[in-house]
């Protein structure tokens, strides 16, 4: 129920950032989305952070976006099929970093499950 108010939000409302947070529902990104771009000579991954209503925004790779600590060194990374999960060392906050696909919203969804699952241990 509460990703149906969530969307619905984004729905009426758009999205964005505010202070680090998703604009429409106030809670931090749960995955980090990385976009290819062409730089001329090179590419590069920038990344976009994802709430749960589908409100993206511009975001500083390796930053966690509950605290807001930066740097490599402050997360703990485990590789999966589908992306990376991330977890802070700092706050302990969960979320994802996956490459930029059509099904996006899917992975999404499976990195919430997942999310839940490893908060019950």
């Amino acid at each position: 129920m509460d990703y149906l108010i969530r969307r619905a939000l984004f729905l009426r409302y758009g999205g964005g950032e505010e202070a680090g947070r998703c604009r429409v529902c106030g809670v931090p990104a749960s995955l980090v989305v990385l976009r290819r771009e062409d730089t001329g000579i090179f590419d590069r991954y920038r990344g976009y952070a994802r709430c749960v209503c589908g409100s993206a925004w511009p975001f500083t790779l390796w930053k966690c976006p509950n605290c807001g600590v930066e740097g490599a060194g402050n997360f703990d990374v485990y590789v999966l099929k589908e992306g990376r999960l991330l977890r802070c060392k700092q706050c302990g906050y969960l979320f994802g970093e996956v490459e930029e696909t059509p099904d996006v919203q899917t992975l999404h969804v499976k990195f919430l499950l997942l999310f839940a699952k490893l908060r019950s241990f």
